[in-house]
């Protein structure tokens, strides 16, 4: 269970972080083999691939849209989303959206440390707890990776302890 307020953390405020996820529609099925005077559809061109799009509560004006490897950064929110552009067409046309995923709750700092805690949501339906520990002066995870185990090891107790950036507990 974590308890960011006894060991000295202060209320800084809410956050929350959407990624929906898009998979590619699917062509018109071809028709069957009693009807070969109808010519099969063609797949699409190029083949489509899987998008997600990311939106986070610190940057509400904009999204970022994944795909093939790339990000791109959009202004805008997700209410418009599936109006955004790929190629010649709207995202809406030639996906559908199969994944909604939302964490959101409370952040707290605590000296060079944020602490985000809250639920983590699939298609609205509880899906689990996130805790997201930050450490300041370090940029990238790997150059303050014992300072953070240390930390979160303060906020979780018993096993959820060892469960440390993705880490499974190990059975003792």
């Amino acid at each position: 269970r974590a308890r960011p307020p006894p060991i000295g953390c202060t209320r800084a405020g809410r956050w929350r972080t959407h990624c929906l996820y898009f998979k590619p529609k699917v062509a018109a099925a071809a028709p069957s083999a009693d009807a070969a005077e109808i010519a099969p559809t063609p797949p699409l061109e190029p083949p489509l691939e899987e998008v997600c799009v990311l939106h986070y509560s610190e940057r509400p004006e904009v999204y970022f849209v994944c795909r093939a490897g790339t990000v791109q950064e959009r202004l805008g929110d997700l209410a418009g989303v599936e109006a955004c552009t790929l190629g010649e067409s709207t995202l809406g046309e030639t996906h559908s959206q199969r994944l909604r995923i939302t964490a959101e709750g409370a952040e707290f700092r605590f000296g060079d440390f944020i602490v985000r805690l809250g639920g983590l949501f699939l298609n609205a339906s509880v899906g689990g707890t996130v805790v997201e520990a930050e450490y300041l002066p370090c940029s990238r995870a790997g150059c303050g990776e014992a300072v953070l185990k240390d930390f979160v090891a303060l906020l979780l107790e018993g096993e959820a302890a060892g469960f440390v950036a993705g880490e499974a507990p190990r059975a003792a």
